[in-house]
């Protein structure tokens, strides 16, 4: 099932997708995988959904073959965040082999509270520094950082670090951010967008026991619902002039989306809060990469030279402002 609407948005926005299941929605007692995307406005849009008789991997890869029939044989999703689902990471591998591929931190972390608390019998103070160790091996910048945090949970949690060792070290490039920092991503690591719209679509549905027509009824009016909000806030981005901003970001107005300005803006004052030693050692320049924008440390460089922030800089992401589908049209 999917919204003429929402094929042209995705044949316009189809760098990010989020795929997940969610159950009790239909008469049949099928799983649905919903497909969402991201929009430059900082909205999501659900791509398409889809009922599969059992998920697994022929299950998962039937879905992928029909998104990427939306799609021409030219252009692919930057990256796909889902579930560690075996039966859909390999269909990923098989449809998308070229998009990167990363697994929900919210997931993850639930997972590893849960082994937590069972093998803490459950001790809440103990859940809640093996969490924070856990945490602190996720947001290592660097590998050196990855294996310092790495190995003080080893030490002070054995019985946990065995369970991450082997449940998750197999995907540890999906969601280590001194791996996944160097994918544009678009800051979507989870797939708390699509549970989001997973609770959206019950409320309109208001029912588990939906016949096939019945869904496709109420899923239109609410995707009807979602496109009129963010074609409104597109044309904002279009239409209105940024009051208020730096100088050094008055060639983008009318032309990136108002979500990427706050984005610049914010990672300017990092930068001015820094020395310029600190700035040009310590800036990390993870926007850049996870986010196609410009990060501190360049932002000043050009401030310096008395310049303005070209467009081309940005990522085209950013650029759109409006979408007709041409771009990716079978």
């Amino acid at each position: 099932m999917a919204h003429l609407e929402a094929v042209k948005m995705f044949r316009s926005y189809y760098y990010v997708v989020l795929i997940n299941s969610t159950y009790k929605t239909n008469l049949y007692g099928l799983p649905l995988v919903e497909m969402v995307g991201v929009t430059p406005v900082g909205k999501t849009f659900v791509i398409a959904y889809a009922l599969v008789t059992h998920e697994s991997e022929d299950g998962y890869r039937w879905v992928l073959q029909q998104l990427k029939a939306l799609l021409n044989d030219v252009v692919q999703p930057n990256v796909i965040v889902t579930d560690c689902e075996q039966g859909l990471l390999n269909a990923i591998l098989t449809v998308f082999p070229d998009s990167s591929h990363l697994l929900c931190l919210w997931h993850i972390y639930d997972k590893v509270e849960t082994r937590a608390l069972h093998i803490t019998s459950q001790d809440s103070w103990a859940k809640f520094v093996t969490c924070n160790l856990f945490k602190a091996v996720v947001e290592a910048e660097t590998r050196d950082e990855f294996d310092v945090a790495w190995a003080n949970l080893a030490r002070q949690w054995p019985g946990v670090a065995a369970y991450i060792e082997g449940q998750w070290f197999p995907h540890v490039e999906k969601w280590a951010k001194y791996r996944t920092n160097k994918i544009t991503h678009f800051e979507n690591t989870s797939t708390s967008r699509v549970e989001s719209a997973h609770t959206n679509l019950k409320k309109w549905l208001n029912s588990a026991k939906l016949a096939i027509d019945s869904i496709w009824i109420r899923f239109h009016s609410l995707l009807e619902t979602q496109h009129v909000e963010i074609r409104r806030l597109l044309e904002l981005s279009r239409s209105r002039r940024l009051t208020g901003i730096n100088q050094l970001f008055s060639r983008l107005s009318y032309k990136i989306s108002k979500t990427a300005i706050t984005e610049l803006r914010g990672e300017f004052e990092r930068g001015a809060k820094m020395t310029e030693d600190a700035l040009m050692i310590d800036c990390g320049c993870v926007k850049t990469t996870t986010l196609g924008l410009l990060c501190a440390c360049s932002l000043h460089c050009i401030s310096r030279n008395g310049s303005r922030v070209p467009l081309d800089a940005l990522h085209v992401f950013w650029r759109k402002l409006g979408y007709d589908g041409s771009e990716a049209m079978p």
